[in-house]
């Protein structure tokens, strides 16, 4: 982490990758001192100022003055900038007021103690220093006529191209009326800034993979990760969103936040670093600034990401009217605010449309039938992943646990709703599976299908026009003979009639 207590580091690349300051400050404000003889003696027992008015721009501005008229020609897309610290050395008295500039030794900078000091014919020399106001300004007031040193000692991770430290004189000559002194000066430095913002992804079971299907009642692994911008320790504000479709229910205790290059070396962020939010189908994840000030800022070479992984249980399938399985998308979204933040930036991303990861489930519909076509109701069904199931009564679960049945109705449809079909990276419309239904209670009157029936499953196949066109036929029971019928009755009859006139007949001939 940069902090004020120890930028001699900083300051060196300051120096390395900078280029003079915006309008020229430093050599036009110390140059327009060099003749000056000609100007009235300086005020005795008088003091000046020094006003540093900081903003950004990519443009350059006019010739510089020393005086508030340059705020006038300040580029159109200038922007005021907030916390960046100047410290002032005195580097010498009145009689330094117009001599050649020194040149500037970034070696005699020395800030490891906590105090930055500037080291002038090798004395050290104590600086002053102070941050600029949401305004982008620093006045440094009641200061001893003389020559200073003013260093850019600290800036936020979004300033690309520092201030070169410059030299000015307190009083300086006033460029337009030659033989006046501008006590009050005012210079106008600009930097380089890179705003550079926060990007979200999701994916779903792995990194990289935005497909899956399920079963209604099977859980989910989501993955969100967010690229850290190069300028995270800026950040006052970083809350990663997510809001679950209806069709889903967040695992109670499944939320994981981690950091790191990838998501396999990532590492656990403490609960500490972030508030934890959870409010009906949405949850928050929300980093503390005092983390964010902490944490490694990507750059060209390395790149950090913020990983939350949870789990999600499938509650219910999704189709359109017709009943084709629809794909149930997952957003996400960071909300964020950092220092300096652009006027065109809000502040918020989410997920393309086309790139949201999504989850898939499907169905099956047919039509039970009598032989002479007549929609039967009460038939009772059973489905498996494979015919060695389907006949070994392994059967797909439902989310309560128990064997995933449907029963016809008076249309005689049998419905199954939330078949996992096709494998993980297919989308919605691409996969198929084939499963297995078994009928276990036939309609009244009616015998049981004698073997598993097969269907390939995909999003089209829990549509009413897959159950229109598709029947399953139950045929009757065989039409057994009554107990008691007609026939059995008259042979009955004809053998007591039979007997009965053996019986006579044998009477009359004993009496004989």
């Amino acid at each position: 982490m940069v902090t004020k207590k120890n930028k001699v580091s900083l300051m060196k690349r300051i120096i390395t990758a900078t280029t003079a300051s915006a309008l020229g400050v430093c050599m036009c404000l110390t140059g327009v001192n060099a003749a000056t003889t000609a100007l009235p003696d300086l005020s005795e027992g008088k003091t000046g100022s020094l006003t540093i008015h900081k903003y950004s721009s990519s443009s350059e501005g006019g010739t510089p003055t020393g005086t508030e008229e340059d705020a006038k020609s300040l580029p159109a897309d200038a922007e005021p900038l907030e916390g960046i610290e100047f410290t002032l050395f005195k580097y010498g008295g009145t009689e330094e007021i117009g001599k050649e500039i020194p040149v500037y030794d970034e070696e005699n900078l020395d800030g490891s103690k906590g105090s930055w000091t500037y080291t002038v014919s090798e004395v050290p020399v104590e600086g002053v220093s102070k941050d600029t106001n949401e305004m982008g300004e620093i006045k440094f007031e009641s200061l001893a006529l003389g020559r200073y040193l003013v260093v850019e000692t600290y800036a936020p991770e979004a300033v690309t191209k520092k201030t070169e430290p410059f030299f000015v004189d307190i009083p300086m000559s006033d460029p337009k009326d030659r033989d006046k002194w501008i006590y009050d000066v005012s210079v106008y430095p600009k930097n380089v800034v890179d705003w550079d913002d926060p990007e979200i992804d999701k994916d779903i079971t792995a990194p990289g993979n935005k497909h899956e299907t399920a079963t209604v009642g099977d859980e989910l692994t989501w993955i969100i990760n967010s690229k850290n911008p190069t300028t995270i320790r800026d950040y006052t504000k970083y809350t990663i969103s997510d809001t679950l479709d209806d069709k889903l229910s967040l695992v109670t205790d499944s939320v994981k936040v981690t950091w790191g290059k990838d998501f396999e070396s990532a590492e656990a962020v403490a609960d500490s670093n972030y508030d934890f939010v959870p409010s009906g189908q949405t949850f928050t994840v929300s980093f503390k600034p005092e983390y964010l000030s902490t944490v490694t800022k990507s750059d060209a070479d390395n790149v950090y990401y913020f990983y939350v992984l949870y789990k999600t249980k499938l509650t219910e399938a999704k189709y359109d009217a017709d009943g084709n399985a629809e794909a149930i998308e997952n957003d996400a979204s960071v909300t964020y605010d950092y220092k300096n933040k652009p006027k065109d930036d809000t502040g918020f991303t989410d997920i393309p449309d086309d790139d949201k990861p999504e989850v898939h489930t499907g169905g099956l519909k047919f039509t039970k039938v009598n032989s002479k076509g007549n929609k039967l109701t009460g038939a009772e069904f059973k489905i498996a992943t494979t015919e060695d199931n389907a006949r070994n009564g392994i059967f797909v679960q439902n989310p309560e646990g128990g064997d995933m049945t449907a029963v016809s109705g008076d249309d005689g449809i049998i419905s199954f709703d939330g078949l996992a079909y096709g494998t993980t990276g297919q989308s919605a419309k691409e996969g198929s599976s084939t499963y297995w239904v078994v009928e276990t209670k036939a309609p009244e009157g009616y015998q049981l299908l004698t073997a598993p029936k097969s269907f390939t499953v995909d999003w089209q196949l829990h549509s009413t026009v897959h159950a229109e066109d598709t029947t399953l036929v139950n045929n009757a029971l065989s039409e057994l003979p009554k107990t008691g019928s007609e026939s059995a009755i008259i042979c009955i009859s004809l053998g007591t009639m039979l007997l009965a006139a053996g019986v006579i007949f044998a009477a009359k001939k004993k009496s004989v």
